[in-house]
């Protein structure tokens, strides 16, 4: 009997882990072209962004892909032109940046890199200019958000 209530439980919870739709949305005029999609959970009587979601330009080519955790952005969220080059990238915990952080010029080179903790900045921002594995040009220490030089 106890097992039987177990796999019960397990049921109940896959069913709501599963409970998930996927919206499409299409551009406008095209019907052809998804311009995004997102997976979403129904949460307290509406629906919240939840799992991976991608945002296209209209090439096809990826504009954002990420992941939300019940509405918030969470886990490594990227950006990309329309060419394909990588623009940004980061993490998220629960909407909160929390990792590295980068950002690129449009030929693809490293533009900066620095650390968020809790959403704050932390350690060493560096700055590069748009040389194919450049040396930072600028480098700028931070503890919990407060610039030290």
């Amino acid at each position: 009997m106890q097992k039987l209530f177990f796999l019960l439980i397990v049921f109940l919870f896959s069913l709501d882990i599963f409970a998930q739709d996927t919206l499409i949305v299409f551009f406008p005029n095209t019907p052809d072209h998804i311009q995004s999609w997102h997976l979403v959970k129904p949460y307290n009587g509406s629906k919240l962004y939840h799992g991976d979601f991608t945002i296209f330009y209209k090439n096809g080519k990826a504009q954002e892909i990420g992941s939300y955790s019940l509405g918030e952005l969470h886990g490594n969220y990227n950006t990309f032109a329309e060419n394909g080059t990588p623009v940004l990238s980061c993490r998220y915990t629960n909407g909160i940046l929390n990792g590295e952080y980068k950002t690129y010029y449009k030929s693809g080179n490293l533009k900066e890199r620095k650390l968020y903790i809790n959403g704050n900045i932390q350690g060493e921002y560096r700055y590069y200019e748009d040389v194919k594995n450049s040396k930072p040009t600028q480098v700028v220490n931070y503890k919990m958000g407060v610039k030290l030089n």
